[in-house]
């Protein structure tokens, strides 16, 4: 038979206690563009998804061209502006860098320990999630069917820092559909405003939103 409407009713209250409460929360997210609400390759991004699921409160932090490294000559890199967060927030992510990579490989190995250590040493017991950043159809020395060796060298030592600071590290954003290319059609559903593959669309963000959500899940419960 039909579906009553209390059934119906009572099936989206059930959805939507799956989605815990977190609107006393205050959640710190600090990335490059793909965080930056004035990159508009999307409207509605990663942590927007987040926030309409859990009403949790957002401290926006993103600034386009910028990572651990990159940035250095504006004292925007995530090095400085790790000082920045305030003591009360309740769990910062991290999301990137993508400019680290693409523009100075390697020399910013200890920048990444800088940031990451400095938030371990001035924000004792702070919750934080270090996000790699994601591989793009754009670095041409790469191969797209697996990881480069630059790509992956940055990837391991952001996840080494991260642990040695006691943080989670999520896993590699290649991974994740809107980024993968072995996923079909990743270009045209997740990047319909960027053919250069770096910045995803709403969809894009869509789909990246989940695997922030599910940080922010597991954090949040060893949160006493």
């Amino acid at each position: 038979g039909y579906a009553t409407e209390e059934y119906v009713n009572n099936a989206i209250t059930e959805n939507v206690r799956k989605y815990p409460d977190w609107s006393h929360l205050k959640w710190y997210v600090l990335g490059d563009s793909l965080t930056d609400r004035r990159n508009n390759h999307a409207v509605k991004r990663y942590y927007d998804w987040v926030q309409e699921k859990t009403g949790i409160q957002i401290i926006l932090d993103g600034i386009g061209g910028t990572g651990y490294g990159a940035g250095i000559s504006t004292h925007t890199n995530f090095v400085e502006r790790v000082k920045n967060i305030p003591e009360d927030v309740d769990v910062v992510t991290i999301f990137g860098s993508v400019n680290d990579v693409r523009y100075a490989g390697d020399i910013y190995n200890l920048e990444i320990f800088n940031a990451l250590s400095w938030l371990s040493l001035n924000r004792e017991g702070m919750r934080v999630i270090v996000v790699p950043p994601a591989l793009c159809k754009s670095n041409s020395e790469y191969d797209l069917s697996k990881r480069g060796t630059l790509w992956k060298n940055y990837c391991d030592r952001l996840q080494v820092c991260a642990l040695a600071c006691d943080f989670r590290y999520v896993s590699d954003m290649y991974d994740c559909p809107p980024f993968n290319p072995n996923f079909a059609g990743h270009m045209e559903k997740f990047f319909k405003n960027d053919p250069e593959g770096i910045h995803p669309d709403d969809d894009g963000h869509k789909a990246l939103a989940p695997y922030f959500y599910n940080a922010l899940q597991q954090e949040l419960a060893l949160k006493v």
